[in-house]
């Protein structure tokens, strides 16, 4: 590609990252979530929170200037323009400006990727690892390109625990899938090996970055705290306290056994706030749940309700309400502490101020009409032989890679975090892009065959 070239298409991804902003901009602040507090903290601290990569506070840290948490979400934002740059360019063979913005156009209007774009939240990485994955396993790239996703990939990987678990998670099943001859043909080994040094280089990254600034070698310290939270949300931790606790575990958590709050990661009254915090307690609890994964009927409800969740996770991607955040909550405290000078925007914008301005039902009215649309697009590219024929393998392979990518999703975060709106539907934007690109490529001949139908009527 030429410079020129190369000039004209920075200025339209950054013009891109911006319009993807939008939602954050009609806010009049960056939106923020009780979490948001934790990562400001962290970054400007340079302390490692217990249950949450550092990597992310950095990211806000040193991308604000320490100076304005707008640059944050237009960071965010083009970076999302790049990924979906890279995908145009390298599964639809040929990109233009009219085509690039006029998709990001749409995303924004019909789904609620702008809305992650403008959270002060990792959770807009999620979409751009899928992307990168899919780009290194599918797409025939030259080499730097493939260092530029690789990079990307990386960055994406260690802003998220749930990326470190579900990439270690995504790499045994590709290798799994390797021994067929058939998988390798649509997925050659050396490709999954580069996806798999990427994954090793996600985990080595967090703890080394972890190591640099505490002195430990750990991804995260409090995991067995979440573990616990989700055995007690699918109802095995009572069950299984019942019946140790009678039988002589002395367990400190056997005297809350018959109050255990149904918020046990949160919750004031957890027992995992009490007698020392979370990490006092994770040697018992690593024992408790050991003791449930090697109980045969209690492993047997978890997969059942693991599998429950996991279909509810795949059909709940709602853009949930905002909340206000003022005095007294961490995001606000972040604010003043840290951008004082935007203090003012941050109380009066419609988040904080008058939240009745952000109605999101009627993008989550469109949102799922398009999801309905996607089941059955998917259907037709998987199983009718028109489909099979005109669709290319590029646009083919990356829809299908997007559709195992909400199943892989929602499976792993029902049975390992918990069941949440947002989880699901931080990624479900990337599959309704893989679904427009298959419409695209096959505009011409699917016009033809509708107008061929109408006339024979």
């Amino acid at each position: 590609m030429k410079f020129s070239n190369r000039l004209q298409w920075a200025v339209w991804i950054i013009a891109g990252g911006i319009l993807l902003c939008y939602w954050g901009l009609y806010n009049g602040y960056p939106f923020v979530y009780p979490d948001t507090g934790t990562y400001v903290f962290s970054g400007f601290t340079s302390q490692v929170p217990i249950d949450r990569p550092l990597s992310y506070g950095l990211f806000i840290r040193h991308v604000s200037m320490m100076e304005s948490l707008f640059w944050v979400i237009y960071a965010q934002g083009i970076l999302t323009s790049l990924t979906i740059y890279l995908l145009f360019r390298y599964f639809l063979g040929t990109v233009n400006p009219a085509l690039f913005i006029g998709t990001l156009a749409g995303i924004t209007a019909c789904t609620n990727g702008s809305l992650y774009v403008s959270y002060i939240m990792p959770d807009l990485f999620s979409p751009i690892f899928f992307a990168c994955l899919a780009l290194l396993l599918l797409a025939e790239m030259p080499r730097a390109r493939i260092v530029l996703v690789a990079l990307l990939g990386w960055l994406s990987m260690i802003m998220h625990n749930a990326h470190l678990l579900e990439g270690l998670i995504l790499i045994v099943l590709l290798l799994l899938a390797s021994i067929s001859a058939r998988f390798r043909a649509i997925v050659p080994i050396r490709r999954t090996l580069t996806v798999g040094l990427l994954v090793l280089a996600g985990w080595l990254g967090v703890r080394a970055i972890h190591w640099m600034y505490s002195g430990k070698f750990e991804s995260q310290q409090a995991s067995h705290v979440f573990a616990m939270a989700r055995l007690n949300e699918m109802g095995l931790l009572k069950p299984y306290l019942d019946r140790a606790c009678v039988e002589g575990k002395n367990y400190p958590i056997c005297a809350f056994r018959d109050s255990l709050p149904d918020d046990f990661l949160w919750s004031g009254n957890s027992p995992a706030h009490k007698d020392g915090g979370w990490m006092s307690h994770r040697d018992e609890y690593r024992e408790i749940i050991a003791g449930i994964m090697t109980t045969p009927k209690l492993v047997k409800d978890y997969l059942i309700q693991a599998l429950n969740g996991a279909f509810n996770q795949f059909f709940y991607f709602r853009a949930e309400d905002t909340g206000k955040w003022l005095v007294n909550t961490p995001p606000y405290g972040a604010v003043l502490l840290h951008f004082p000078k935007e203090l003012v925007l941050y109380k009066i914008s419609h988040q904080n101020h008058r939240d009745y301005f952000l109605d999101f039902s009627g993008m989550n009215t469109r949102q799922q009409y398009l999801f309905f649309g996607l089941l059955v697009l998917f259907a037709l590219v998987v199983s009718n032989e028109w489909w099979k024929n005109r669709v290319p393998p590029g646009p083919r392979w990356f829809l299908i890679f997007c559709m195992v990518a909400l199943v892989f999703n929602a499976f792993v975060c029902s049975a390992f975090v918990s069941v949440t709106s947002r989880y699901q539907g931080r990624l479900l934007w990337l599959a309704l892009l893989a679904g427009f690109m298959v419409l695209y490529t096959v505009r011409g001949p699917l016009l033809d065959a509708l107008r061929a139908r109408w006339d024979q009527r």
